[in-house]
């Protein structure tokens, strides 16, 4: 059987959830950034297809993004309310 947490070690563990988030984040901004730099100054990779790659990149960086920021309010939410003495995810 599994030991249960106690309050501290919950909120540690939702700090770390928040700064994983927050980290991710950022890299994915980071990596967007770079890409459409690139495809601003007009880099191109082309795929077997003929695709361009660095804008596919950009694309797939910006989904990443949309997704951190999901993922990263909602640990944020899960703190506040474990900070504020309310249930928390287990």
């Amino acid at each position: 059987m599994e030991k249960s947490l106690n309050n501290s070690e919950n909120l540690d563990r939702l700090e770390k959830f928040v700064a994983y988030w927050r980290e991710s984040l950022e890299n994915a901004v980071e990596r967007r950034d770079y890409f459409a730099k690139a495809s601003e100054r007009g880099f191109t990779i082309k795929d077997e297809s003929g695709n361009d790659i660095i804008e596919e990149r950009v694309k797939d960086e910006d989904v990443a993004v949309r997704s951190y920021q999901r993922g990263l309010v909602v640990a944020e939410s899960a703190l506040l309310r474990a900070q504020q003495g309310g249930t928390t995810f287990d």
